[in-house]
């Protein structure tokens, strides 16, 4: 009894699989700058918010601490003379300020940032990068025996980091777009467009009869796998 046996592999085409060089490059490029864009906001954007809350708290202990040795904010007024600059005065509880915070802030007299509560992670970065809550520092006031809580919210910082974020991601992809253009107009061409065409301009002359261009010359091989892939043709 004979058995036939199969040789052939069941591999099902790749995603690309039906598309032609230049056009499966053209995918992989603009899969890859939005890959290196995706990068950029994981690598970037945590130093950038940490950046704009440590100046944002920066300030607002300034003002904390002339409010502190002034006296007398008035309770939920919101500065005019301050562009963001929102000052409270109340109870521990009002300010949301924990029992173990209070009784430290009222025994030192120093001045703490409060904990955020809108949490990590990217969205929560752009958010604050742009319109979110700014860091809130809090202090006693020993004169007025209530707790004093101070934000401000610097715009034009926020503003500038998102604009330097912006141009530094812009930067990098268009490096890697003259990279890309590069790669296009100047090697893939000569060393992969061009063997190309002349292993099927020499398959299409065996295929007429013209045998006497069906040999690829030497001078035509490049020494790379194409060439390697040339070299066998002849051979065969």
């Amino acid at each position: 009894m004979a058995f036939l046996v199969s040789t052939r592999r069941d591999a099902r085409p790749g995603l690309l699989a039906g598309l032609r060089i230049r056009i499966k490059l053209i995918v992989l490029h603009t899969c890859f700058s939005l890959a290196l864009a995706g990068i950029l906001v994981v690598a970037l954007l945590p130093a950038i918010s940490e950046v704009v809350k440590q100046a944002e708290s920066h300030e607002a202990g300034v003002v904390l601490a002339g409010l502190l040795g002034q006296g007398g904010t008035p309770l939920d007024v919101e500065r005019p003379g301050g562009a963001g600059l929102t000052v409270r005065r109340g109870s521990a509880f009002a300010l949301g300020i924990d029992g173990a915070t209070a009784a430290r802030l009222t025994e030192t007299g120093a001045t703490e940032v409060l904990p955020s509560e809108s949490g990590g992670g990217i969205i929560n970065g752009l958010k604050n990068l742009g319109r979110g809550p700014a860091p809130v520092v809090v202090g006693f006031d020993k004169a007025t025996g209530e707790f004093v809580a101070v934000s401000v919210v610097l715009q034009g910082a926020r503003d500038a980091v998102i604009r330097l974020y912006l141009l530094v991601t812009i930067a990098l992809l268009a490096v890697y777009a003259l990279v890309a253009v590069a790669l296009e107009m100047l090697v893939l061409p000569k060393h992969v467009y061009q063997p190309i065409r002349t292993m099927l301009e020499a398959d299409a002359a065996l295929q007429e009869g013209r045998f006497d261009a069906e040999i690829i010359p030497d001078s035509a091989i490049p020494a790379d796998e194409l060439g390697e892939i040339m070299r066998s043709r002849n051979r065969s």
